[in-house]
């Protein structure tokens, strides 16, 4: 088999920059997660919070932690809500605790006519009732995202393990490699169906991506490594 190091010039250019832009895709990946909270924060890439927010929170309550946070009053007010939400988003909760800081918070952009786009009336309880009760992201909304995921990134994968077969690494390195890299995706994309049940697995998401973007970036660093200062293998 012939190793990376023996390829000629243009296919080692080629290779170097399909790797090169395979990086910066794991990279714009880590800026739109660590955004996800309405603001950009380098720290937020390492917060397991935003995770469970996206995919096992109710949209209500992930509105109120991200996007919306400024427009309440206080931390202590979103507690509230979302106690309320915990105990099961029942009526009578709703108008003791829920509703006097949605109406004080929300009902200028939210009444019973609604004046932004996206989320509509949160002026009744019927009305924030589909807000409260679906946790993390639509069964359809997130079945394209893994559609899209298992194949896309499974083909990214695919190519780059590949190439890191025809590395000199040791034969059970290269087999790791491609045991993690792909159980790590099919770990991924399961355990966000299985946040909408359980917020655990919303922290599995955020631990399996997390490794799956360091091995990605290891295992590029690997054949590149291997490409331009790899030994020549003698015929």
């Amino acid at each position: 088999m012939t190793r990376l190091r023996e390829f000629n010039l243009p296919h080692k250019v080629s290779i170097t920059g399909f790797l090169i832009v395979f990086a910066l895709g794991i990279g714009v990946s880590g800026v739109l997660y660590s955004s996800g909270s309405g603001r950009f924060s380098i720290m937020s890439f390492f917060s397991p919070e935003l995770a469970r927010l996206k995919y096992s929170a109710t949209p209500l309550e992930k509105t109120l932690r991200t996007t919306m946070r400024e427009y309440v009053k206080s931390e202590a007010d979103i507690k509230t809500i979302c106690r309320w939400l915990d105990s099961g988003s029942g009526r009578l909760g709703y108008y003791e605790s829920a509703s006097p800081i949605i109406q004080r918070d929300c009902s200028q952009c939210h009444g019973k006519v609604p004046t932004v786009a996206g989320v509509g009336s949160l002026y009744t309880y019927a009305d924030v009732l589909p807000y409260a009760m679906t946790r993390g992201s639509p069964i359809r909304k997130l079945s394209l995202r893994a559609h899209v995921h298992l194949f896309g990134i499974g083909l990214l994968l695919l190519i780059l393990t590949m190439l890191a077969n025809r590395t000199s690494i040791p034969h059970f390195l290269k087999l790791t490699i491609s045991i993690s890299l792909f159980g790590l995706l099919a770990t991924d994309i399961l355990s966000q169906y299985l946040a909408k049940l359980n917020d655990a697995f919303a922290y599995i998401v955020w631990i399996s991506g997390l490794l799956l973007n360091i091995s990605v970036v290891i295992s590029i660093l690997l054949v590149l490594r291997d490409i331009w200062f790899g030994e020549q293998v003698e015929n």
